[in-house]
């Protein structure tokens, strides 16, 4: 919202002085000139300043010409830096610039709230308060896990928020993160999420992740999750379906507004938060309705079932290499088609994928390891 503060300062100046020199050579002949400079240049990241400090970026605080401008400044420095959802002050005959984008986005956002139950829905304001910052927004909603398991001699283990389709509903991408969801993480495609539409997948150590919740609802899955503690994932999702309306909501805002790159969302994928949105409903009724089943990687053998896909996300690194090997060979063995893991970041056991390659291949001969990074392989059942 700063540039939406920075171009309500310039019609501020214009009001006051309809000669002001801030078109195309942008303030090179104004006693302004200093500020216009510092507040472009800092419109992505504004910070707050006082009067004085604005003053102090001019050419010449002392400026006698600056005098007919001091309201303007007082009302640009009621709002810079200090967060989006504040408006710029009206001033009497000053004309706010309308931005047909902000409005666009808050009409679409009464419409998609109206859709959701109303325990659920969120103040528009909440959202807009972030809209310069994705990074404070993420950290607005909280740890990145919905319940925490204690792990005696161990690190934690976490019901985490990081099952979404498009990392949404517990927290939006943000570049550099270390944890973006399955899309990311994986490194799945476009081709691979068709190739699943339809099919059978296999969630292990899914926690609440919701996405096979959304792969049901947008693509007709059958899916089912598997998880050690699944015990614990009552509360975590039902806390898990506020969170995923906020921020997808917020998502769609963001898009609304034009300023979906500031996360780190691929941009062919950008069409499924539409598709979120539209099916809300749908995507939470199989959040609740489709718990986990109790059971390890360890003994996939024992659920005596096969299914299309299976995926694996942040489980495998808190094994070492001879459990990976067991994990995986289990993993492989009641998959069809393509077995998609990533490992886990952080302070964890094993941050990279560390199983005995040659003892897959040899249990299944033909199979193609697709190694992505040493994070994340694609296993192509023969």
């Amino acid at each position: 919202m700063s540039q939406q503060h920075l171009q309500a300062f310039l019609a501020d100046l214009r009001t006051i002085n309809p000669r002001i020199n801030i078109n195309d050579t942008f303030g090179k002949r104004t006693s302004l000139s200093g500020l216009l400079t510092h507040l472009q240049a800092t419109v992505n990241a504004p910070a707050a300043m006082t009067a004085l400090e604005a003053r102090q970026h001019c050419a010449n605080q002392f400026d006698p010409s600056l005098t007919k401008y001091s309201p303007a400044i007082e009302r640009l420095v009621s709002v810079w830096g200090r967060g989006a959802h504040r408006h710029y002050p009206q001033a009497a005959g000053f004309v706010p610039v309308v931005n047909h984008l902000n409005v666009a986005a808050q009409n679409n956002f009464n419409a998609h709230v109206a859709t959701v139950p109303v325990h659920l829905r969120p103040a528009y304001a909440s959202l807009e308060n972030f809209d310069d910052d994705p990074w404070l927004f993420n950290n607005s909603l909280g740890a990145g896990y919905l319940h925490r398991v204690v792990n005696p001699g161990q690190a934690p283990l976490d019901i985490t928020s990081r099952g979404l389709l498009l990392k949404a509903g517990l927290s939006v991408p943000i570049p550099m993160g270390s944890d973006n969801g399955y899309i990311a993480s994986l490194q799945l495609t476009n081709d691979d999420l068709t190739r699943m539409q339809g099919h059978s997948i296999l969630d292990v150590g899914c926690g609440a992740a919701i996405f096979r919740a959304e792969m049901e609802a947008l693509y007709g899955c059958n899916t089912t999750g598997v998880d050690l503690n699944h015990a614990h994932i009552g509360p975590a999702v039902a806390n898990g379906q506020s969170r995923y309306v906020c921020s997808t909501l917020y998502l769609k805002m963001l898009k609304d507004k034009g300023r979906l790159q500031s996360t780190s969302l691929p941009a062919w994928s950008t069409g499924f938060i539409d598709r979120q949105i539209t099916d809300f409903q749908n995507i939470l009724n199989a959040f609740q309705n489709n718990l986990p089943i109790n059971g390890d990687v360890f003994h996939l053998s024992a659920l005596d079932q096969t299914w299309d896909f299976t995926v694996s996300m942040f489980l495998l690194c808190y094994f070492n290499a001879a459990e990976q090997t067991a994990a995986v060979l289990e993993m492989c063995a009641v998959t069809n088609n393509t077995v998609f893991l990533h490992s886990g970041q952080g302070s964890v056991q094993s941050p990279r994928l560390v199983y005995d390659q040659a003892q897959v291949h040899a249990r299944f001969p033909g199979v193609a390891i697709i190694v992505k990074d040493e994070s994340t392989h694609h296993i192509v059942m023969p």
